[in-house]
């Protein structure tokens, strides 16, 4: 009988350590998937810029610059607009990009 303990508790120390020992990590994507765009304004006035589908509008002033953050393996589409000036630019951002788009 104390054979069989033994031997029974043997197999179950055995099972919990290869058990613990088997089990996949999980992943995470580099730089948490997002991507940084960083939009500059080299126009003699200022601009709102849109950006699509983040939802994502802000002014931006002569001569100055604005990041975004943005999910990675995406592609937005960047309108600029002010008095008289209606631009539509499309771009893709990856993860980890850092890009940089100016307005002239």
């Amino acid at each position: 009988m104390k054979n069989f303990l033994l031997f029974l508790s043997l197999i179950l120390l055995c099972f919990i350590v290869l058990n613990t020992g088997c089990k996949k990590k999980k992943e995470t994507p580099p730089c948490d998937n997002k991507g940084t765009l960083c939009i500059e304004n080299k126009l003699d006035f200022a601009v709102v810029v849109s950006i699509q589908p983040s939802q994502a509008q802000f002014p931006l002033a002569k001569d100055y610059m604005h990041c975004t953050e943005l999910t990675g393996d995406q592609s937005y589409t960047i309108n600029i607009s002010a008095t008289g000036i209606d631009r539509d630019t499309s771009i893709t951002i990856l993860s980890c990009d850092k890009k940089l788009l100016i307005i002239q």
